[in-house]
């Protein structure tokens, strides 16, 4: 087994707190962290076939937290000690782990990836982490259940449990996701309940848990990892040794929102239905999205047709000489997107919805436009990837 942090190790290894202030005893956040018990009957199965020696696939998916972002060891990840309690109370089980986390994504992006990235593995348990990535609004309820509903609709029946984790100011996504986690009954484990209230009564700081304003450390990601993991211990208590555990959540209830995103794909633009370009040429192929369509030149333009009810697309957004595009569906314009921003830690792939719930053939433009940010001295602009969904 790799080598995988407790809590009390972590602690141990941490000494006392930056601050000085005591990290509390899991025994007394607990508790508070249980934010929906939901059904356990998935994790109970899960349980049992493990204690049989079965195979079992762990899986997470999630942004930077879950991709292990500011641990000192990817080892060291929540999702990876989630999958070390696996290893450690079923050895006689293999147990397989995958990480399906990307950072700077929301549930918007991974209703498109959770095929290939995820369940393509046919995972028994998934671990959900997009409380900070996602917007705390509605919008994160409807693509949050299409996420949930892929998972739980798989043949071999997967558990799913929910981590919301929080940003320096106690703020996340969490209100909106548990909805959806109430409405599936699944499972839903708040490291922002069990910790803010500690740190909002000055009893622990900020800064204890994290290195910035989102990622927990390697403190953080063991609480996550030990709250979670605590949840499971409980499950695995109540678990009977026979007969096997009958899935009372077999059968997914109505939607809260809709269907639109109970299927998803990720395209490779370099596949795309080419009908004019001017001035965009195909890059070399990235390892997570394919062949990007780029440019730097202002008055370019792309044009492609594709079949689909929702199609959003990917583009590169980073500090440096990037432009402005502006995208349209069957020549009426949808939006203007700037691919420069001012943040220095890097790039990242912004998600960009094109068009919804409008099935049939469109015809999608993207024109870089003369206009650009007053801060960027270039007109640069990469399609990374085409997201489509509802087609079966």
């Amino acid at each position: 087994m790799s080598e995988i942090l407790s809590l009390g190790l972590a602690m141990a290894l941490a000494g006392s707190a930056p601050s000085g202030k005591p990290y509390p005893p899991l025994a007394d956040i607990y508790p508070q962290a249980i934010a929906n018990h939901g059904d356990t009957s998935r994790l109970q199965r899960a349980c049992q076939r493990a204690r049989n020696g079965e195979k079992i696939v762990v899986g997470v998916i999630g942004g930077s937290i879950t991709a292990g972002a500011k641990t000192s060891k990817s080892d060291y990840s929540w999702g990876r000690q989630f999958a070390a309690w696996w290893e450690k109370n079923f050895p006689q089980s293999e147990v397989v782990f995958v990480n399906a986390g990307i950072g700077a994504t929301g549930t918007a992006l991974a209703i498109h990836r959770a095929q290939r990235d995820l369940l393509s593995q046919r995972p028994d348990v998934v671990g959900v982490e997009f409380s900070v990535n996602d917007t705390a609004n509605a919008d994160a309820i409807e693509t949050m259940e299409g996420l949930l509903r892929q998972i739980l609709s798989q043949e071999q029946q997967p558990a799913v449990v929910m981590l919301h984790t929080m940003n320096s100011n106690g703020g996340n996504a969490q209100q909106f996701h548990l909805d959806v986690a109430k409405h599936y009954q699944v499972p839903a484990i708040s490291y922002r309940d069990a910790l803010w209230p500690l740190i909002a009564a000055d009893k622990l700081e900020w800064s204890d848990l994290s290195p910035d304003t989102v990622h927990p450390n390697d403190i953080g990601h063991t609480y996550c990892a030990a709250l979670v993991n605590q949840f499971l211990a409980d499950c695995l208590a109540e678990t009977p040794a026979a007969p096997p555990v009958a899935i009372s959540t077999a059968t997914l209830p109505a939607p809260l929102v809709g269907t639109a995103f109970d299927s998803g794909e990720v395209i490779d633009p370099g596949s795309l239905d080419i009908i004019s370009n001017k001035g965009f040429t195909l890059g070399a192929a990235d390892r997570r999205w394919g062949q990007p369509w780029i440019t730097t030149t202002p008055g370019a333009s792309i044009s492609f047709t594709m079949d689909g009810s929702t199609i959003a697309m990917l583009f590169w957004r980073i500090k440096g000489p990037m432009g402005k595009a502006r995208i349209s569906i069957d020549g009426e314009p949808v939006t203007v997107v700037d691919a420069w921003f001012a943040q220095t830690w890097g790039g990242y792939t912004p998600y960009q919805l094109i068009c919804k719930n409008k099935p049939g053939r469109h015809v999608v433009t993207i024109d870089v436009l003369t206009e650009k940010h007053p801060d960027s001295d270039g007109h640069a602009f990469e399609l990374r990837a085409v997201l489509r969904a509802g087609v079966k």
